[in-house]
């Protein structure tokens, strides 16, 4: 099965991070992509072949062809474009910090619970082969 992605947000952590991956894995398929800046979204729609981009992260939303949301914007802007999607049935991925502060992370977890939908912080670092292996190093045991 493929998951059917759409992206908000297509700058740095989209170009330099997501792309090379999405590129490797053919478990999700880019439908659309939306950012603030028209010529960066459609630059990043340009990176993956199929996507479509769309011009505000509500259109997005709106479109019959999704499962989930990866929401790749500033931080300040994570809740809000988060619990949109929640609400708009969409499984999200959010890229970290989730918020800006604890009571602003809140609302995503309980629009995650009202919704049913999945949400997941992206931390890739945390399981980095090189992070994993000083882990290993510090704990005392083999790298």
């Amino acid at each position: 099965m493929t998951l059917r992605v759409g992206v908000i947000g297509t700058g740095n952590i989209f170009t330099r991070g997501y792309v090379p991956a999405l590129a490797a894995t053919q478990a999700l398929d880019v439908t659309a992509v939306c950012d603030i800046d028209p010529v960066q979204a459609e630059a990043g729609a340009a990176l993956v072949p199929g996507a479509r981009r769309v011009e505000r992260a509500d259109d997005l939303l709106a479109l019959d062809d999704l499962d989930a949301v990866f929401v790749l914007t500033p931080t300040d802007s994570h809740p809000d474009l988060a619990i949109a999607a929640l609400e708009a049935g969409r499984h999200v991925l959010c890229e970290k910090p989730i918020a800006r502060s604890v009571p602003e992370a809140r609302p995503l977890r309980l629009a995650a619970e009202r919704s049913g939908g999945r949400l997941l912080i992206a931390h890739a670092p945390r399981l980095a082969e090189r992070r994993l292996a000083l882990g290993a190093r510090r704990r005392g045991g083999a790298a």
